[in-house]
């Protein structure tokens, strides 16, 4: 295998900061994957939709206690890159700072299912073990879905000897951060900010071999159209995230490009508050009544209908999406409910099930009244995200057709996000990109204040109690029935109208060899990658 050689990576924005405990941004997170460890190595099944793990940091791991104690075995040669053993200590006090509140991890949460002291904190003399540097234990106050145990103790770590010193309100502002000590393929070299970042190789990292490629150079492109120009001249080797319009051209007119995608991780949905917003948010989140408009799901149903979702993949997406049902993916084999088909464009059935439920012209002026009400409302989006400002006015225009009138508006990705979280909006555009583990919880989970990602306001029983039995069952592909069962209650509750599917498009260089991108990510198995003897 060619050994040697620079990959060159278009980035739209910079890292926040080179540490897994405290980053947020998914930049970040793509530059992280080449610098920590992880304690096994996801690995998809494409035949049976399955997310298997592979060795890494840990040889080994099992359950004991009737599935309330999950054990790492870890390997005794891995080593930070300043040659200090890596041990279950550094894991174990990676899930302190985790925890600790002045810290305030984003992922802090993943820390709610272990043991707790009587102060509802986590108790970490009990909760996680280290007997020795190479076994870590992780202890849980009830036993639940063993892939989810999996996905809570797989966080990223950092060395303990570099950071112990410090308090931990101290812990984010430590230039350690910036020019940190690693643990895998890569090591930290140089950081320009909002310039470029230099990793290279750390030739002692050999699981599963040492990376092929000397150096992975991040460079900070904000402007998409810069970024694809820059790929076609070959002065960067990966752009993710082209957009249909621009894989065709590429396809057509640069053959020292490919296309690869990542396909069935990302979907986008409209949102329709099924609550009274503005009674949610005067109240503080005490009072909940049904939205004037969206609150019923015949009419929910009425609007998925009047969209032409068909129309709008065909235009937009093309051969890179298709027409969504729900919020589990297709991958996903074993919980896909396949039996579920698309609610079909019927803009006439939209008019009658509008009617059945009192809105009709009333006053010949075209739009939809009903008691003096005229139905009309704002759908929000985030501004810069040409597919989402395509879908609004799509929809808008749709709507129009049967008598409804939907304004726009746009903000800033930032404010647009955090009113989601605040559920400030009668109507909104977004999407998730869904975990390797189905977790439904978050986004349609009835307790709206622990639920932030229910952005509609979805509260519907009998998906809770399934929801709860999902979470129990030990082995997740037991768990398939009831996953099917409460994407067939979603889909006929209609909480939101889910769009569509959509690939995230992946320009490279054909002088980079052995990607893999998959439904994983764009990086990954990015040890494998090699620069081709002729482009040399």
């Amino acid at each position: 295998m060619p050994r040697g050689g620079t990959v060159v990576i278009a980035l739209s924005s910079d890292a926040d900061m080179l540490n897994p405990v405290l980053s947020s941004g998914s930049n970040t997170g793509i530059v992280l994957q080449f610098l920590f460890p992880d304690l096994a190595e996801h690995d998809f099944d494409s035949i049976n939709g399955i997310d298997r793990l592979l060795p890494s940091v840990a040889n080994s791991w099992e359950w004991i206690n009737d599935g309330l104690s999950l054990v790492y075995h870890l390997r005794n040669d891995v080593f930070w890159s300043d040659s200090v053993k890596i041990t279950s200590h550094d894991i174990e006090y990676s899930y302190r700072l985790y925890s600790h509140p002045k810290v305030a991890s984003p992922r802090r949460n993943y820390l709610n299912f272990l043991l707790k002291n009587n102060s509802g904190q986590t108790d970490f003399d009990r909760a996680i073990e280290t007997p020795n540097d190479s076994t870590v234990i992780f202890n849980f106050a009830t036993a639940y879905q063993k892939n989810q145990q999996l996905l809570h103790t797989q966080l990223n770590f950092i060395p303990k000897h570099i950071f112990e010193w410090l308090d931990p309100e101290d812990v984010r502002t430590s230039l350690r951060n910036l020019e940190p000590v690693t643990g895998k393929h890569f090591k930290f070299s140089k950081w320009e900010r909002k310039q470029e970042l230099v990793l290279v190789k750390n030739a002692k990292w050999k699981i599963p071999h040492e990376a092929y490629i000397d150096r992975v150079v991040f460079r900070i492109i904000p402007e998409m159209t810069t970024r694809i120009i820059e790929l076609k001249t070959g002065a960067v080797d990966i752009v993710e995230g082209l957009s249909p319009e621009d894989a065709k051209d590429i396809q057509k007119n640069n053959p020292n490009l490919r296309i690869e995608t990542q396909p069935y991780r990302r979907f986008e949905y409209v949102g329709w508050s099924n609550i009274d917003v503005e009674l949610y948010k005067s109240s503080k989140g005490k009072t909940i009544r049904p939205h004037r408009l969206f609150g019923n799901k015949n009419i929910r149903t009425a609007l998925t209908m009047a969209i032409h979702r068909d129309e709008l993949v065909e235009s937009w997406l093309g051969s890179f999406g298709q027409i969504s049902t729900g919020p589990i993916s297709p991958a996903f084999r074993w919980a896909y409910n396949d039996t579920l088909r698309p609610i079909p464009f019927d803009p006439a059935r939209a008019k009658t099930l509008l009617a059945e439920e009192g809105w009709t012209d009333h006053d010949g002026d075209g739009i939809l009244d009903k008691n003096g009400t005229k139905f009309e409302f704002t759908m929000t989006t985030n501004s810069a995200n040409p597919r989402r400002e395509f879908a609004l006015q799509k929809i808008q225009s749709d709507l129009k057709k049967i008598g409804i009138v939907c304004r726009s508006q746009l903000l800033e990705s930032n404010v647009f996000n955090s009113g989601l979280r605040n559920k400030e909006y009668d109507a909104f555009i977004t999407g998730n990109n869904v975990n390797m583990s189905i977790d439904l919880q978050p986004q349609f989970g009835s307790d709206l204040e622990r639920n932030t990602f229910n952005a509609a306001s979805y509260r519907n029983r009998e998906v809770d109690s399934l929801l709860q039995i999902t979470a129990s069952i030990p082995d997740v592909q037991m768990a398939g029935p009831v996953f099917k069962e409460l994407q067939r209650i979603i889909y006929y509750d209609q909480p939101v109208t889910f769009l569509y599917w959509y690939d995230n498009i992946v320009g490279i260089n054909q002088r980079l060899r052995g990607t893999h991108v998959n439904i994983l990510s764009p990086y990954y198995r990015y040890y494998d990658w090699y620069i081709s003897d002729s482009a040399r």
